[in-house]
């Protein structure tokens, strides 16, 4: 795939017509559709230079977008259900934003506002931590998921959306501790750790989870 926003566009018009068709029923002799069909899209937005500024909502629109579809049927569709390498996708999005220096001014998928600031000058710490905090918001979803069993069954367990969301985290901490607002990077300090130590504790959770049904021949995700 071409890693261009054109090609990025054209390639979910062209899923997403695909899943209706089979979730229609009007196209039996298709493809079946999966999350891991979506696989290349996301990644098509992580390389694509042109379209940095877009990955994270276009990425978080596709989460919102597929767990409605997968919650639509009586019985959740768990083979096109976002799993830990679509979050992963979405939260590392999130963390090259900071690295980029791109502002954004909520996660509305649908909001037009997003924009590069490396040129501004105004880019602060501030918006490092509130990226950060969506990626918790995102480890967040996925831990519940896991904790629901609604997850496609796999071997694969993907905990890199809990590790870039730590390694945002730290990155964004010691600029603010350097800018020299004493009491807010003390309270800005205590919010970090907080949050680390909430991430550490879900990847915990999700390994013994993990083990026991190793243990017991039955995989979550």
């Amino acid at each position: 795939m071409t890693a261009s926003i054109d090609g990025l566009l054209k390639a979910e018009w062209w899923a997403m017509r695909a899943l209706s068709l089979e979730m229609n029923g009007s196209d039996g002799n298709a493809m079946h559709v999966t999350i891991r069909s979506f696989y290349p899209i996301f990644e098509g937005w992580l390389q694509c230079k042109d379209g940095k500024d877009q990955a994270a909502n276009r990425i978080s629109e596709w989460i919102i977008k597929l767990t409605e579809i997968a919650e639509s049927r009586e019985e959740v569709n768990k083979d096109i259900m976002p799993n830990s390498h679509v979050y992963g996708a979405a939260v590392l999005a999130l963390r090259l934003s900071v690295l980029n220096n791109i502002v954004f001014d909520d996660m509305d998928p649908n909001s037009d506002k997003n924009k590069s600031d490396e040129n501004s000058g105004s880019h602060s710490v501030e918006i490092d931590i509130e990226t950060a905090d969506k990626c918790h918001e995102l480890c967040q979803e996925l831990s519940g998921l896991v904790r629901e069993g609604v997850l496609p069954e796999t071997r694969e367990l993907d905990l890199s959306p809990f590790y870039h969301t730590i390694g945002t985290y730290r990155s964004a901490l010691p600029r603010r501790v350097k800018s020299g607002l004493e009491d807010a990077s003390v309270e800005m300090i205590d919010h970090v750790n907080k949050k680390i130590n909430e991430l550490v504790s879900w990847v915990d959770e999700i390994i013994l989870r993990e083990s026991d049904n190793s243990m017991g021949n039955s995989v979550l995700f």
